[in-house]
């Protein structure tokens, strides 16, 4: 499965844009998670570098900043798992 769908990726990337001073705030767009241990991101602006912006938890505690969307991409677990996209997210932040 694909991380992000065309129609995710393309509203990400329009919230960046809108956002260009950094001073509004969008809702989350995808919940990203890893199936095999900690790590959830709710994803809210995907700039040209692919670096997105969102709340982060990897079991420390939730933050706000930002991810690369490739170092997401190309994580592995030791058995082989990747990062994958709650498909059934209904927009709810747990």
């Amino acid at each position: 499965m694909r991380l992000l769908t065309q129609e995710l990726e393309s509203k990400l990337r329009s919230n960046s844009k809108a956002n260009k001073d950094g001073d509004k705030s969008f809702p989350f767009v995808v919940k990203l998670f890893n199936p095999y241990g900690s790590g959830t991101w709710y994803l809210s602006e995907l700039d040209d570098n692919d670096i997105a912006f969102g709340r982060c938890d990897l079991g420390y505690g939730a933050e706000l900043g930002y991810i690369s969307l490739q170092e997401l991409r190309d994580y592995r677990s030791p058995l082989g798992g990747r990062i994958e996209r709650d498909r059934y997210w209904n927009g709810e932040v747990q």
